[in-house]
């Protein structure tokens, strides 16, 4: 996800140093705001994505692109092949 997300930004035109501190400081952010806000993930995002903003943007395209399944399904890839590793 950081890879890409640095690539994502190289692709705009950043360097890469610039494109990995820019995606550093997203995910603290993000670690910070989820960690100290009194709300649920899913009030969250509708608080920060603005109705036709960029936010909304890319998660239209997270969406388009079932983002989250495959992230579901690489989790529990690496989690059966731990339990297959953890038998032998």
């Amino acid at each position: 996800l950081v890879k890409a997300m640095i690539e994502a930004g190289k692709q705009m035109g950043f360097e890469e140093s610039l494109a990995a501190l820019l995606v550093k400081q997203t995910m603290l952010g993000s670690f910070h705001l989820i960690n100290t806000a009194d709300k649920t993930l899913d009030e969250l995002v509708t608080a920060v994505a603005s109705k036709g903003g960029t936010t909304e943007a890319a998660l239209r395209q997270f969406t388009e692109g079932e983002l989250a399944q495959t992230l579901i399904r690489g989790i529990i890839a690496a989690e059966q092949r731990a339990k297959e590793l953890s038998k032998s």
